[in-house]
């Protein structure tokens, strides 16, 4: 028998307990990372934070279902709105009502994003992201 890894002892010290090492192993056994089985593992089993891990999942949800049905990235910088006002954003901005952002992330002129972004216009859905 394999002695456990040093962040399979942390996780049991921090949060002990044979339910939450069960959880953690659960996500590793589906292909989970080790970091990231032990963040969700502790993120579960901690009081308070489901809700607000349900409405970003949610947000997340909407933002790859944007992507993937043709919505352009750089369109979310234009201001602050629903996803399903993204068409009269559009429509607002080609009549020149609204205008384009005068300022983008840094991160979006590297040179892997747009491999990035083109994957997630594929459809790639939570799971994917989480696996890499």
């Amino acid at each position: 028998m394999s002695r456990p890894s040093r962040l399979t002892e942390v996780m049991t010290e921090k949060i002990g307990g044979r339910l939450r090492e069960e959880t953690y192993r659960a996500l590793v056994d589906r292909g989970f990372p080790s970091r990231a089985a032990f963040t969700i593992t502790v993120r579960v089993h901690r009081g308070g934070g489901l809700a607000k891990d349900a409405m970003q999942l949610r947000g997340l949800s909407r933002l790859l279902e944007y992507l993937s049905g043709g919505g352009a990235f750089d369109r979310l910088f234009v201001g602050k709105y629903a996803f399903v006002h993204a068409p009269v954003v559009e429509e607002l901005l080609l009549r020149g009502v609204l205008r384009e952002p005068d300022v983008l992330p840094l991160y979006l002129s590297r040179p892997d994003v747009e491999r990035r972004l083109s994957a997630l216009q594929a459809g790639m859905g939570p799971m994917d992201l989480v696996r890499g």
